[in-house]
C-alpha cells in the first residue's frame, strides 16, 4: 500500500466550522436529540480584505458531502481552497443528514436507497456506447481517474456517497430551513448549489432574496411540480452545464421556466466559454481551476455594476 505523505501547496487562511439547526429538537427514546442540524465549514484569507467581497456559500449535491468542493480524489485543491487563495471567504456545508450532519431515521425520516456506481455512471462517468450513455459522452475528457470500481481514484471519489432521505419533498423543506439561517448569518452571499441539493436551494434563496448576491445552479435535479418562486427575480443566476453532461437535455427547460417566473438568469455552458470535456462532476474533474474561473468570471461581471 503506498503511503500517504501530504503535499501541496501552503494556504494561510482563517478557518472553523459551526452548526446551524440547534433549536430544532425532538424528544427520542434517550432523551433530547437535534433534528438535522447542518454543519458548516468556513475558511477565509488571512488577511481583512476578503470582507468587502460578498462570501461563497457552496452547497453540495446528491448523497455527496461538503468534501466535493474540499479537495478532489486525486487529492488537488477543491473549489473552496482555490478561492480562498483568490481572497473570497467560503461557507461548506454538509447538508442535513450527509457528512458530518447526523442521520437518524427516527428522527428525520426514513433512508432512500444509496446510490451505486452503477446508479451514478450515466451522471458521472457516462460510456460512450450503451444504456448509460448521452449524446454527449464522447467528449467526456476530464476525469480524473479510471472509470470503473477498483481504480483508486474512482473509489476516492465513490466513498463519502451516502443516502438520501426517502421523500425528497421533507429534505428540501429541511434543507430550505437550515440554508435560510445559514445566509442569515452570512449573507449577501454568492450562492452554489449542484445537482439534487438545488430545490431546497432554490428554496431558501426564496425566503432570504436580500441575503443573496448571486445563485449559481449547476446541473440542478428540476422541482417537480414547478414552484412559484417570485423572490428568485431580485438577484443574478446562472445555470451551469458541462460539455459531455446528460444535464445538457433539459438545462434550457431550467432557464426557460426562470424566465417565465421574471429572473434574472443566464445560461453558462462551459464550452462557450472554452472549457471542454465536463460531466457532472466539473467540482472534482481535472480542469477544476478552470471551470471555477468562468463562474468567478461571471460573478465579477453581473456584481461589479
Amino acid at each position: 500500500m503506498t503511503r500517504h505523505v501530504p503535499s501541496g501547496p501552503v494556504t494561510t487562511s482563517r478557518r472553523g466550522s459551526f452548526w446551524v439547526g440547534v433549536s430544532d429538537r425532538v424528544e427520542g427514546p434517550l432523551g433530547t436529540v437535534l433534528r438535522g442540524p447542518m454543519y458548516v465549514e468556513w475558511e477565509a484569507p488571512a488577511d481583512s480584505e476578503s470582507a468587502a467581497r460578498p462570501p461563497w456559500v457552496l452547497v453540495h449535491g446528491g448523497g455527496g458531502q461538503g468534501t466535493d468542493y474540499l479537495t478532489t480524489p486525486d487529492g488537488r485543491l477543491g473549489w473552496s481552497r482555490l478561492l480562498v487563495e483568490q481572497g473570497h471567504a467560503v461557507y461548506v456545508v454538509d447538508r442535513p443528514g450527509h457528512g458530518r450532519s447526523p442521520f437518524h431515521p427516527d428522527v428525520l425520516g426514513p433512508m432512500g436507497p444509496q446510490m451505486g456506481a452503477e446508479a451514478l455512471r450515466p451522471i458521472f462517468v457516462p460510456p460512450v456506447e450503451g444504456p448509460d450513455s448521452n449524446p454527449w459522452a464522447q467528449l467526456h475528457t476530464q476525469w480524473p481517474g479510471g472509470r470503473e470500481p477498483g481504480d483508486p481514484i474512482y473509489d476516492q471519489w465513490l466513498a463519502p456517497s451516502g443516502p438520501m432521505l426517502a421523500s425528497w419533498a421533507d429534505m428540501h423543506a429541511l434543507e430550505q430551513v437550515r440554508l435560510a439561517e445559514l445566509l442569515d448569518q452570512v449573507g449577501p452571499a454568492v450562492v452554489v448549489t449542484h445537482s439534487a441539493a438545488g430545490p431546497g436551494t432554490f428554496l431558501a434563496a426564496d425566503a432570504r432574496p436580500d441575503q443573496v448576491a448571486a445563485l449559481i445552479a449547476i446541473e440542478v435535479v428540476p422541482e417537480d411540480p414547478p414552484r412559484q418562486l417570485p423572490n428568485l427575480s431580485r438577484f443574478p443566476i446562472a445555470v451551469v452545464t458541462g460539455e459531455a453532461s446528460m444535464f445538457r437535455r433539459f438545462d434550457h427547460d431550467l432557464v426557460e421556466f426562470l424566465e417565465q417566473a421574471g429572473c434574472d438568469v443566464e445560461l453558462v455552458q462551459l464550452a462557450d466559454h472554452g472549457v471542454h470535456g465536463n460531466a457532472h462532476g466539473i467540482m472534482i474533474e481535472r480542469n477544476n481551476v478552470e471551470t471555477l474561473a468562468v463562474l468567478t468570471r461571471w460573478v465579477e461581471r453581473r456584481l461589479s455594476g
